[in-house]
């Protein structure tokens, strides 16, 4: 799986974008979980999964990220507005 790299709230975070020309649908943590689960999805959906920064990202965040459970939903909510997912 080749991951694609957007700048997110305190640094740089990996994504995989399935590319269907669907509707965009955002599935948070855990890859490998999802992987199980993409094959049973309409092929028509756009799906993005982000890599958070939770600790099996392979990116550093910058030292004054915020890591804490609010954070990370601030983080997640701008893969609803970050204009590299939206079309």
């Amino acid at each position: 799986m080749s991951l694609r790299q957007v700048e997110l709230l305190g640094g740089t975070t990996e994504y995989d974008d399935t590319g269907g020309s669907g509707r965009t649908v955002v599935l948070c943590h855990g890859l490998l979980i999802w992987d199980l689960v993409l094959p049973h999805l309409d092929n028509e959906l756009r799906v993005v999964r982000p890599v958070l920064p939770v600790g099996a990202h392979r990116l550093s965040m910058r030292p004054d990220a915020d890591l804490s459970l609010r954070g990370q939903a601030a983080r997640l909510g701008r893969c609803w507005t970050c204009s590299t997912w939206m079309r």
